[in-house]
């Protein structure tokens, strides 16, 4: 019975998303979408969109969500957000939380019809990741001006996402990035894939908690980077603890 009511609240999320707000919303911003300043299109664009995703999960499928830290959100400066990876919920929520911000996305998410469309008018950081080596200076160069103008950057920095509980092994281009931009690493735990789980459509009802945690000023790029793995691990597996 669960899963048949997970299905019908799945169904009708994905077709009110896809199907309604997705070519209401995009159609009109990609004519006029290039009118807004670079700097405000993460507000104007891409976050009311966001929004409207992540309250359609939470009215529709019963997605709830609570954020513990928001006195470690830091204001008036870019820094580089790095976040476990565990589902398509946290890619919505995290542009309401940080704003102005920008992503570290893999490419082909540029070539979605409408979305990814107009996604790329917020100018994100889009890398081939078969190509480590060029995109990791991308991230470095392009990341670097994106902080000094002000705007955040969020990295995953796992490459890719891990199921419910765990955390794979991170990369360390945050930290030399955060380290390039004279800039702080943001460490940020959560775990929406105990309910938007990556191995399955259906949406399951539940809170899904954002832990922030404090800033991490970057001295040594091999250490900075191995305690923010650390921080987010040991997050990631204290909400597994709750859970439970």
């Amino acid at each position: 019975m669960r899963d048949i009511i997970a299905g019908v609240r799945t169904v009708v999320f994905m077709t009110l998303l896809w199907g309604v707000i997705t070519p209401v919303w995009c159609i009109p911003l990609l004519i006029l979408g290039r009118l807004i300043p670079k700097n405000k299109r993460s507000f104007y664009i891409v976050r009311p969109y966001a929004y409207i995703a992540v309250q359609l999960a939470r009215f529709i499928c019963g997605i709830k969500y609570e954020v513990i830290g928001l006195e470690n959100i830091p204001k008036g400066r870019g820094v580089v957000i790095s976040c476990n990876h565990q589902s398509t919920w946290e890619t919505f929520f995290l542009q309401i939380l940080f704003t102005p911000q920008t992503q570290v996305i893999k490419k082909s998410l540029l070539n979605i019809p409408l979305f990814g469309w107009t996604f790329r008018l917020q100018d994100p950081i889009a890398i081939d990741r078969d190509a480590k080596s060029k995109a990791l200076k991308q991230i470095i160069s392009q990341g670097t001006a994106k902080i000094e103008s002000g705007v955040s950057v969020t990295i995953f920095p796992e490459g890719t996402r891990s199921p419910a509980g765990v955390v794979g092994d991170f990369s360390p281009g945050a930290a030399m990035l955060a380290k390039k931009a004279n800039c702080t690493l943001l460490p940020v735990s959560l775990n929406p894939g105990e309910f938007w789980r990556n191995d399955s459509w259906l949406k399951y009802s539940g809170t899904v908690t954002v832990v922030i945690h404090p800033e991490i000023t970057v001295e040594n790029t091999k250490a900075a980077n191995q305690l923010l793995e650390d921080t987010v691990r040991s997050g990631v597996k204290i909400l597994g603890q709750k859970a439970a």
